[in-house]
């Protein structure tokens, strides 16, 4: 591992050493860094336990275990465990245009990772949405982790495989303009609200961390993460309930009341706003998905 440096106030550049001959490092991070990140290669992470929320750039993701990530080198990423139940990852940092060197299919075009970001892009996929993804992803660390004859070849052949699904997920490129420095003046912010969602915060907390005034801070983080500072922690709260939800028995008041939220028939009324669906039904849907997927396997 290289030394690490801060990029202003946003977080750290943690580049990887990676070997020229072969330029896959496994395993990475089992416990990412606590300050948001970005390497100079391209990561690929398994999550084998837990729950938690992911933040990739301006977006929010649950995560839960089987779903996978894929993050390039342009998005600052912070992992937030969410406790009791952290979540646990294996990580693979990896260099695929060395990689494939000399051995590349005839579309070259598939190893251009910039579409891998913006807000276009989905890079956390759950097991349930795509099984196919997660069984390369756990093929890919297999070799890696056991190293047996060929398995050099074996990798090279899974990771064309999930550049060329990825590229047909995304449906059109990425937004050039979505980029660390997007977020960097609110990135104080950000930090502040994933450590603190639980209770109420303040619009005046978060311009003076950024240090400016609230109507200047209020326009910034419009720009840069397309939503109001409160649906913004709004949004936050309620994926890291569904979080819970997938991977608890806890009961929804209980989720509801740890999670700021005061009314239970106002916190079920926007949780349905944004997923479609009451909790209840979120619990049970999301199990089902995942023994469907599971089953596929």
């Amino acid at each position: 591992m290289l030394k690490t440096s801060k990029i202003k106030n946003i977080g750290f550049y943690d580049p990887i050493s990676l070997d020229p001959t072969f330029p896959v490092t496994f395993p990475g991070y089992k416990q990412p860094p606590h300050d948001a990140h970005i390497h100079n290669c391209f990561e690929i992470g398994l999550c084998t336990t837990g729950s938690g929320i992911f933040l990739i750039g301006n977006k929010i993701f649950t995560c839960s275990p089987g779903d996978v990530c894929f993050i390039n080198n342009r998005e600052f990423h912070l992992l937030q465990h969410d406790t009791p139940s952290n979540s646990k990852w294996d990580f693979i940092n990896l260099d695929p245009v060395r990689l494939l060197a000399g051995g590349l299919p005839e579309d070259e075009s598939l190893l251009d990772l910039s579409r891998f970001s913006g807000d276009r892009f989905q890079n956390l996929v759950h097991q349930s949405d795509a099984p196919e993804l997660n069984r390369l992803v756990t093929l890919l660390i297999d070799e890696l982790e056991h190293r047996k004859k060929g398995f050099r070849d074996s990798v090279r052949g899974i990771v064309w495989t999930l550049l060329v699904l990825l590229h047909r997920r995304c449906a059109a490129p990425a937004d050039e303009t979505a980029s660390c420095e997007g977020v960097d003046m609110i990135y104080p912010a950000l930090r502040y609200i994933a450590r603190h969602y639980r209770r109420p915060v303040r619009i005046e907390e978060l311009a003076k961390l950024c240090h400016c005034s609230i109507s200047t801070f209020r326009r910034q983080f419009i720009r840069s993460m397309k939503v109001l500072p409160v649906e913004y922690i709004l949004e936050f709260r309620l994926k890291s309930v569904a979080a819970r939800l997938l991977n608890s028995r806890e009961p929804v008041s209980a989720l509801a009341w740890e999670h700021g939220f005061g009314n239970l028939a106002n916190f079920n009324r926007q949780f349905k706003a944004f997923f479609g669906c009451s909790p209840r039904e979120y619990r049970a849907s999301s199990q089902r998905g995942l023994n469907m997927a599971q089953n596929r396997r």
